[in-house]
C-alpha cells in the first residue's frame, strides 16, 4: 500500500513538472475537451435543445431545397434539353432554303384526343397527310365548344 502512494506521488510529480495539456498542440487540446465531454452525460433539456437544433435546421434545408428547386430545374432543362426545352433555336433562314427530298415520304397522322369532361369537340380536317422529307405542310383541326 505504501509502494502505491509512493508511486501515485511519484506520477503527480511528473505530471506537474511535465504538464502534457499545456505542452500538447491545439489539436490534442481540443481532442482531449472533446472526448472530455463526449464522456459527461448530457441531460434532457441539453438532449431536447440538440433535438429542437437538428429539426430547425432540417426546416431550413428543405425550405432552401423548395424554393431553389424550380429555378434548378430550369437550369438543368435548358442545358441539357430535357423538359420539352430547347438547347437553342431553329435557324429561320435554313428552313427557307430547304429542299424537298422526292425520295422519301413521310406520313403524318393527326389525333385530338381530349379529355371526357372537357365540354368541346376538337377533331383534325384531314386524318393524314403525305408529305416529302424537307416538305413544310400546312394541317388544320375543327373545334367546336359544347357548353
Amino acid at each position: 500500500m505504501q509502494d502505491l502512494k509512493m508511486f501515485q506521488a511519484n506520477v503527480w510529480i511528473f505530471i506537474l513538472i511535465l504538464d502534457p495539456v499545456k505542452d500538447a498542440n491545439w489539436w490534442t487540446v481540443w481532442k482531449r475537451k472533446v472526448i472530455k465531454f463526449e464522456k459527461r452525460q448530457q441531460t434532457t433539456a441539453e438532449k431536447n435543445k440538440t433535438t429542437l437544433l437538428y429539426l430547425i435546421s432540417l426546416a431550413i434545408l428543405t425550405a432552401g431545397a423548395s424554393y431553389a428547386a424550380v429555378p434548378l430545374y430550369r437550369m438543368f432543362c435548358s442545358a441539357t434539353g430535357y423538359g420539352g426545352t430547347t438547347q437553342a433555336g431553329h435557324d429561320t433562314e435554313k428552313v427557307e432554303t430547304m429542299k424537298p427530298k422526292k425520295d422519301r415520304v413521310i406520313t403524318i397522322k393527326f389525333t385530338a384526343d381530349t379529355a371526357a369532361s372537357m365540354q368541346w369537340n376538337f377533331r383534325p380536317q384531314q386524318y393524314s397527310i403525305d408529305v416529302y422529307a424537307g416538305e413544310t405542310a400546312l394541317a388544320f383541326y375543327t373545334v367546336s365548344v359544347m357548353s
